[in-house]
């Protein structure tokens, strides 16, 4: 059986790019970034000034400004990926349930960046890259499905939200959230106390 693949995200895939408009913070910032894109590039950074640039930014800006600034002396890869990651977690959390629905319906399709910009660490290009944003996105999918079928079960077999709320290491607010966003995909129960 083939594995559908979902190749450059444009179109009916947009959501799943960086340039995607959705509130982020970073740590200990009150003021959020208009994107992962925005806030990506301002984690290259410790200056403040310059992240509050960034912010005034649309994505596009926010990645050349990315291109041409000193960068942080611990910006290696490996918190390149750990930073990504943060962010796509936050992107796709249950804030914004349609985002969780569409990241969900893409099922167990294959995610690959593929752009025409160079980009081979996070996306793929003329064929070669590594293609982590892509394993990432695939990644949260996989965390957001896990999450969506403990909670299923557990609201099935009638346990109180409040233990659900404390297995998953959340509050029971944000259980809610959660049980909302997975209600569009129309697979929870009701949530009662």
């Amino acid at each position: 059986m083939n594995k559908k693949i979902i190749l450059g995200f444009k179109g009916e895939h947009r959501f799943l790019s960086n340039f995607w408009e959705v509130k982020i913070y970073l740590e200990g910032e009150t003021e959020p970034y208009l994107s992962v894109e925005n806030a990506y590039q301002a984690s290259k950074t410790t200056d403040l000034k310059l992240r509050e640039l960034i912010k005034k930014y649309s994505p596009g800006e926010a990645k050349t400004l990315g291109k041409n600034m000193i960068i942080r002396h611990d910006w290696n890869d490996e918190l390149r990926i750990k930073t990504m990651r943060e962010l796509l977690l936050q992107k796709f959390d249950s804030r914004d349930a349609e985002l969780v629905q569409k990241l969900l319906y893409t099922g167990d399709s294959k995610l690959i960046e593929e752009n025409n910009w160079g980009d081979t660490f996070f996306g793929v290009c003329d064929g070669k890259g590594t293609n982590h944003l892509g394993k990432l996105l695939m990644d949260v999918r996989s965390a957001l499905s896990s999450e969506k079928n403990v909670i299923h079960n557990f609201l099935v077999n009638k346990i109180r939200p409040k233990t659900i709320a404390e297995y998953l290491n959340i509050s029971e607010r944000t259980l809610y959230r959660k049980k909302q966003a997975y209600d569009l995909l129309h697979i929870t129960p009701h949530i009662s106390n």
